[in-house]
């Protein structure tokens, strides 16, 4: 099993050894793959990392891929496609094709955001949303970010918050 970030589907490879999408994937709530366990919302998988009793930390992933914009008069986008990456040579035959090496590296940013799930909605992990989860625990919320410098913009820095109020 594989979960493709641009698409954010599940794939798998049959006994053919053929790639095919699961379907109905919005009616799939969990899924295993080996040791890692993932939940469906909104249309896209989050991973659990961290479980306590009926809440969970959770990672959402999102890949950007990054294109050129061509940019037209007065400094707008141009909304006309058109060809601007070539990543293919075809022989004049069609059969032989030859990769060009300056496309091995396509521009991308792999972005991380945790999430906080109390078994059946998931919530940004900020502050408010901790103090949410965790209600008796308002002022070690508080207090540990402030010892710890955390930023939880950073979905580390949010595991660890949330690793230590389950402790």
């Amino acid at each position: 099993m594989n979960i493709y970030l641009p698409g954010l589907q599940l794939f798998f490879i049959d006994s053919n050894k053929d790639t095919l999408v699961m379907r109905n994937q919005d009616e799939a709530r969990l899924l295993t793959i080996g040791h890692d366990t993932y939940l469906r919302h909104d249309k896209t998988w989050v991973r659990i990392l961290a479980t306590s009793g009926a809440s969970a930390f959770c990672l959402k992933s999102v890949l950007k891929i990054h294109q050129d914009v061509k940019i037209g008069a007065y400094g707008t986008a141009d909304v006309t496609s058109s060809i601007t990456n070539v990543n293919m040579m075809y022989g004049v035959e069609g059969n032989t094709a030859i990769r060009l090496k300056s496309l091995r590296h396509i521009p991308y940013t792999l972005t991380h955001f945790g999430l906080l799930y109390d078994g059946s909605k998931l919530y940004i992990a900020n502050v408010r949303n901790f103090k949410r989860m965790f209600p008796d625990r308002k002022d070690d919320i508080e207090k540990y970010i402030a010892e710890n410098k955390l930023n939880l913009d950073d979905a580390k820095a949010a595991l660890q918050l949330f690793n230590f109020l389950n402790l």
